[in-house]
């Protein structure tokens, strides 16, 4: 592998058994962000979100025989399908929950491969390892190969993608630490009922519009986009998001269906107590007891 002096990958180079060169792929970059692939005789343009690592589209080939196929992402940003202009399907994959893909399926003239994971991540299908600009990632386990470069200040746990693959992302391989993030409680519509959502950004003093845009770069998802109702930052500031999280989304349950598929903080959350009492506090209300027995549907 050939990197450049800011660290990032420019080059590849596949070896058989015998230190036989097989072929080389390039990539150019803007900024930390992959722009474009070169393999063989091939060469693919990968076109993002605006300020974020979510990929729109990506131009296969050159001149007449250039296709535009454009990507189905998941909530996170992570490519479940890859279209034709038409709607086409020419590849999708089916992933684990740490961004190992259980199943691809393309079609048999789509010969470029898809190798965009987790938003920064590019897959080395030699090696089975996410290429993570500053470190590689394996989806096996949901965890770093090697530490985290900015030391502690990414948190003890040096080896940690984020504190979870749904609400976090990790383009530059850097792990986030809630301590040192900002985060929110937000409210927004989804399928003509409300949603309750918390979400985070690395750093502290983040705008809640920031956070947002850093959650959801792409609200159209949303049949109305999401609002902050709280805003705070370093632990405190987490205990009481998702500690309001739960308490709105008992609220709008009370008064009708809602969108969340699971409850945000479920019964066995190890700290499911303190957010709430974190969230009871900032409401201004007695702190309600916990209990096990709230109906509705849950996840850790």
């Amino acid at each position: 592998m050939t990197y450049d002096p800011l660290g990032r990958r420019i080059a590849k180079t596949e070896h058989d058994s015998n230190g036989y060169p097989l072929g080389e792929t390039r990539f150019d970059w803007e900024g930390l962000r992959l722009l474009q692939e070169h393999r063989h005789s091939q060469t693919s343009l990968y076109i993002y979100e605006e300020d974020g690592y979510v990929p729109l589209a990506r131009v296969d080939g050159t001149g007449e025989h250039q296709s535009v196929r454009y990507y189905h992402n998941d909530l996170n940003g992570l490519p479940e399908q890859l279209t034709e202009a038409d709607g086409k399907t020419v590849w999708q994959a089916r992933y684990q929950v740490w961004g190992n893909a259980d199943e691809e399926v393309r079609e048999a003239y789509f010969i470029e491969e898809q190798n965009l994971r987790f938003q920064g991540q590019y897959l080395d299908r030699e090696i089975g390892l996410h290429y993570n600009t500053f470190r590689f990632y394996d989806p096996d386990v949901g965890r770093f190969t090697t530490p985290d470069p900015i030391g502690l200040m990414g948190g003890f746990n040096l080896y940690q993608y984020a504190p979870n693959p749904i609400g976090w992302i990790d383009p530059w391989g850097w792990a986030g630490d809630p301590a040192k993030a900002t985060h929110i409680t937000y409210v927004g519509v989804k399928d003509g009922k409300p949603y309750v959502g918390y979400a985070s950004k690395p750093g502290l003093g983040h705008s809640a519009q920031a956070v947002l845009d850093y959650r959801y770069p792409n609200k159209q998802i949303f049949d109305v986009a999401p609002e902050a109702v709280f805003k705070g930052d370093g632990q405190k500031g987490k205990d009481i998001a998702r500690g309001l999280e739960q308490r709105i989304y008992e609220d709008k349950l009370k008064e009708g269906p809602v969108a969340n598929k699971q409850r945000p903080v479920g019964p066995n959350n190890k700290r499911r107590d303190i957010y709430l009492a974190a969230a009871d506090k900032h409401r201004g209300v007695k702190p309600q007891k916990s209990t096990k027995k709230f109906k509705g549907p849950g996840r850790c």
